[in-house]
């Protein structure tokens, strides 16, 4: 027959006897004397709460209810992961309703799992997750590669090995080697902390001009360290206007063009295209600083231009000149009589 009603986990003798009207047999002891144990309970499930006053970047105390099991606990299962997997398991065993979590890294995320055992019975789990105080990031960024655009650099880098919580903002120190001028810009990421890579763009940099850069990552609390600065020339653009151009004529069909380089060449300077409104375009070399327009018609207005051309062709600057007069028509056409009637006689 079954027993009923009785505790789990408790200790029970039983004893065993029959009754044939008024006699009783002798008392038998179930088990031998020894006794039956009841199946013990499950443990209940555990509250979690983390002790705010003790936690830092590198550790947190955690604590939990005692368990509603009628048996007790032998003991408590605790369990850590983070996003990069399982990072360890202790046993505690007896009274103990906490623990000291050390070893931590800052500014991460981690979930506790807490379980209270008894025999071959586990209670449900108690999770909790939280995250440890960030601080100032520990390394800086590395392998940095510039990759140069005319007027900005693009940045690629790996990631911080200890960030120290969220990166929210890299700083870009940016040192202009040509004219030993400095500047920064600041670069925010929304981006995940497992990224192994980052890129950014600077920008608003001048073409063919060689700059040093450097760059930090920034947490809520502050900055990390620099990297190691790397060096590189951006590419080549169209240069600015021609410097100082001017025309001066020298007779009534002849005009001389001058200039120097522009003050921002954006690169090499291969040559000079000049505007000659009289004829085709010209062209001539680099080290040229001046040129002779000749054919043209006296007392006449004439705009020219002209353009300096690294790797695209630059903006054209123009002055405008007029010839002064020639000789009078009527002059010349009564020598032509002339000479036309002392040929015949």
């Amino acid at each position: 027959f079954r027993i009923t009603d009785l505790y789990p986990g408790r200790l029970y003798n039983i004893s065993v006897r029959s009754i044939v009207g008024a006699e009783e047999s002798r008392e038998v002891l179930a088990n031998g004397g020894a006794g039956q144990l009841t199946t013990p309970s499950r443990p209940g499930k555990l509250m979690l709460e983390k002790a705010s006053a003790t936690w830092s970047p590198y550790h947190i105390y955690i604590t939990w209810t005692n368990s509603t099991s009628e048996n007790g606990v032998e003991r408590y299962s605790v369990s850590l992961t983070s996003g990069t997997g399982s990072i360890g398991q202790v046993e505690y065993s007896g009274n103990r309703h906490g623990v000291n979590i050390t070893n931590l890294c800052p500014g991460m995320s981690y979930c506790v799992r807490v379980v209270a055992e008894l025999r071959n019975l586990i209670s449900p789990p108690s999770d909790n997750c939280f995250s440890t105080v960030e601080t100032r990031p520990s390394d800086a960024p590395t392998n940095l590669i510039l990759i140069p655009q005319r007027r900005s650099l693009i940045v690629i880098f790996n990631t911080l090995r200890r960030p120290n919580g969220r990166i929210t903002t890299y700083e870009c120190y940016i040192h202009n080697l040509n004219t030993s001028t400095d500047t920064i810009q600041n670069h925010t990421t929304a981006r995940k902390s497992s990224i192994a890579v980052e890129t950014f763009i600077i920008r608003d940099l001048e073409p063919y001009t060689n700059y040093s850069i450097r760059v930090r990552a920034y947490t809520s609390v502050g900055s990390g360290p620099w990297s190691d600065p790397v060096s590189e020339c951006t590419l080549e653009a169209a240069p600015g206007n021609v410097s100082s151009f001017s025309a001066a004529p020298i007779n009534y069909t002849t005009v001389h063009l001058t200039w120097t380089p522009p003050t921002k060449r954006n690169g090499i300077i291969r040559e000079y295209v000049i505007v000659n409104p009289p004829a085709a375009n010209v062209r001539v070399r680099s080290t040229t600083q001046e040129y002779i327009v000749t054919g043209l018609n006296g007392y006449t207005h004439y705009t020219f231009g002209i353009m300096a051309v690294t790797v695209e062709v630059g903006n054209e600057a123009r002055i405008s000149v007029r010839t002064p007069e020639g000789r009078k028509l009527c002059w010349i056409c009564a020598r032509l009589i002339l000479l036309y009637i002392n040929s015949n006689l």
